[in-house]
């Protein structure tokens, strides 16, 4: 699971960081592969802990050198993404000009594909609905519930949650998670420990961006809700 070397992208972790893990969990299921060597961008992995544990060293070593191709902003693996030839089956590479993805094909036609597709308008969830209101004791025992629907061609949603000041966010977000998302209606479920020690009685704001990838979200939509004592 950890990276040593990679001779296509001059990767070299260091020997504190084969210790620790070169991949950092940064929020609920999601985790980082930080820019080394030649990588132009840091590596996104969308895995349970489950998921993460069983993943394999060469697959980290093929989406550091994905990042390491000239052009490219953004590279991101999902849940079921595994070795592949070249670059890992179940990634998305996002270029300056193009998004390549990598998908299953039958093993007659070949193992893994790379598919240029030409960037397509951005897609934005609808339906947004929460607790306008919800205790502190509920939130701590149940965690925060939302649920919106997701349009064709939504890969990825990012919510973020702010504290908010006369109904509008304020600061920096308290917390941010990307969720890998299918067309219909989407139920997440926020109880991360970071957060739940964050939200204390007052007023937050909820905002949710959807779309192909990380580099290609659509509009935000915003949903205002209290925590009571």
């Amino acid at each position: 699971m950890l990276i040593r070397y990679c001779e296509d992208c001059g990767v070299r972790i260091s020997d504190e960081q084969l210790k620790s893990g070169a991949a950092r969990e940064t929020g609920e299921n999601h985790y980082v592969l930080p820019r080394t060597g030649k990588m132009h961008v840091e590596a996104h992995a969308f895995f349970s802990e489950a998921l993460f544990e069983r993943t394999e060293e060469s697959m980290w070593q093929q989406i550091a050198a994905a990042a390491s191709y000239p052009g490219v902003i953004g590279a991101y693996m999902m849940p079921d993404a595994h070795s592949g030839y070249g670059v890992p089956v179940g990634c998305v590479v996002v270029t300056d000009r193009t998004i390549i993805q990598v998908v299953h094909q039958p093993a007659a036609v070949a193992a893994a594909q790379v598919l240029g597709v030409k960037v397509t308008s951005p897609v934005a969830v609808s339906q947004l609905t929460l607790p306008r209101r919800i205790s502190i004791a509920r939130v701590q025992q149940q965690g925060l519930r939302a649920s919106m629907r997701v349009k064709e061609g939504t890969n990825v949603v990012r919510i973020a949650i702010y504290k908010a000041r006369n109904g509008k966010k304020a600061g920096s977000a308290l917390y941010v998670t990307n969720r890998v998302a299918r067309a219909g209606l989407l139920r997440v479920t926020l109880r991360s420990r970071g957060l739940l020690a964050k939200l204390r009685a007052g007023t937050y704001v909820m905002e949710v961006r959807s779309g192909q990838s990380l580099g290609s979200l659509g509009a935000t939509r915003r949903i205002a809700f209290a925590v009571t004592p």
